[in-house]
């Protein structure tokens, strides 16, 4: 199932000093990651409707060709509840079937008429934070869950005779191989999309937005430039490592991505003392990285205590809660949880310490606070801090409906309060979607791109299809 000839994306020219306001457009995307990517497909002109093929009970209302987007929630859908929003599931049920195998529900077409101006922002390459990933790095999730709904990737994994192999229906894909995928998916994002970051977002009194951008030039050169639209769609993932802030935290041995631990290991020409701080999926994925090796790095494992970092809205510890007992399919992370379950069985080169605080680095001397409150110095080659990763969030501002203040809010706190049918915020026309509203799997945040994308196109074009209007 594909649909090619993906449309031009809005482009962008500067202003010049001699403009007296900035450039609008109707939208705004703010994240090239695969949701965002898809969100911005869609508002281009890419629509889903039912196959009407299907069998599954609560679809039974939705004729043959109409387009999925509702507004109701269903109780049945509360049978499926995987994902963290309530859209995430609903899209999910027409892609998978309840056995997560790959469903003919929904068919892919162009629709040009409701083609919504957008721009499309972001700071990384095609990808997102997929491209920040190790080339030897693979996804945790099966290959089909990490596909667009319009783009077959097993099709895509076997024409490029990388090795699918289609009775391994949980097979694993490479970073490299997956940014490679979306970039032939969506061939005009890279060249027609803005290269900058969002600096600051201002709500205006008639409920349109007026983004602060950064743009950097080839030079070096930052400009500030300003654009407004009518829509506002958060798509910027969680690509900010956390930090401790502890003295000598900035020390070139002192990594905050599974990426650059990999690294330092894999380069390394003698084996290394790693100290690793953390208990989420980059965690073990560095530890497992260590302990493999051949020079056989010794790594002495930081659980710090419960509450001394921000746990905001999701810990990739569930997840990994979730694929402990499937030893075939995650030999290593399932090794790594029992070692952290049960150290006392761990082999030699694992050492673990509970309730435990990195106080500060200094020369690779490391000061650690025991939950008693005495304190130790150890030397460690290299230190991983990997406590988990925080939305690049602009700043967040209201204009009043009188004057000339602006009222400061915290967009944080906003993407924690979204409606589950539409991921719109308690401010109208602001919308979050994918991994920056705390759901952890890719797939669920298809539905979010299709939500948000089918509530600006109905809101500019015509009305929502209810389920009574059907029967």
């Amino acid at each position: 199932m594909q649909v090619g000839g993906s449309s031009q994306t809005t482009q962008f020219s500067l202003l010049t000093a001699s403009d007296a306001a900035p450039p609008r457009v109707t939208a705004v995307v703010v994240g090239k990651g695969p949701i965002g990517l898809f969100c911005h497909e869609q508002l281009q002109g890419l629509e889903f409707v039912h196959s009407g093929s299907c069998a599954v009970p609560f679809h039974s209302w939705i004729e043959r060709g109409q387009r999925l987007y509702q507004t109701e929630v269903f109780d049945a859908m509360e049978l499926t509840k995987r994902g963290l929003y309530y859209c995430g599931n609903w899209f999910d049920s027409f892609c998978f079937s309840e056995f997560n195998e790959p469903s003919l529900c929904l068919l892919p077409q162009r629709n040009e008429d409701r083609k919504v101006d957008t721009l499309l922002i972001g700071l990384t390459p095609v990808g997102g934070s997929w491209t920040s990933y190790h080339s030897e790095q693979k996804t945790v999730s099966p290959l089909t869950y990490v596909g667009l709904p319009h783009h077959s990737i097993v099709s895509w994994y076997q024409n490029k005779k990388l090795g699918y192999d289609p009775q391994k229906k949980r097979e694993k894909i490479s970073a490299p191989d997956l940014c490679q995928y979306y970039r032939e998916c969506y061939p005009a994002s890279e060249s027609g999309s803005l290269n900058a970051r969002v600096c600051r977002a201002t709500r205006l009194r008639n409920e349109e937005w007026l983004l602060d951008l950064s743009l950097a030039q080839p030079s070096g050169e930052v400009i500030s430039q300003q654009v407004q639209c009518r829509y506002l769609v958060m798509a910027c993932g969680k690509n900010n490592p956390r930090f401790l802030g502890i003295p000598g935290e900035k020390d070139n041995s002192v990594v905050h991505t599974s990426r650059d631990a990999r690294e330092w290991l894999l380069k390394a020409d003698k084996p290394l003392q790693v100290l690793v701080i953390g208990k989420g999926l980059s965690a073990v994925d560095v530890i497992s990285c260590a302990m493999n090796a051949k020079l056989q790095h010794q790594v002495t494992h930081v659980i710090p205590p419960a509450g001394s970092y921000p746990k905001r809205m999701h810990s990739s510890s569930g997840v990994l809660d979730r694929i402990k007992d499937q030893g075939d399919e995650y030999p290593d992370h399932a090794k790594v949880w029992q070692y952290i379950h049960y150290p006392e069985a761990a082999p030699p080169g694992y050492r673990q310490m509970r309730d435990v605080r990195l106080q500060s680095i200094q020369e690779q001397e490391h000061t650690l606070r025991m939950a008693s409150g005495e304190e130790s110095t150890e030397q460690f080659d290299l230190t991983a801090i990997l406590i988990g990763s925080d939305s690049d969030f602009p700043e967040l501002y209201l204009q009043q409906d009188f004057g000339d203040q602006l009222l400061r809010d915290d967009m944080q706190a906003v993407s924690e309060e979204l409606d589950i049918c539409t991921m719109e915020s308690l401010h109208k026309n602001l919308f979050f979607i994918g991994m920056c509203t705390g759901e952890p799997f890719q797939r669920f945040g298809n539905g979010h791109g299709m939500a948000v994308a089918e509530t600006i196109k109905t809101r500019e074009y015509d009305q929502p299809v209810s389920k009574d209007q059907t029967q």
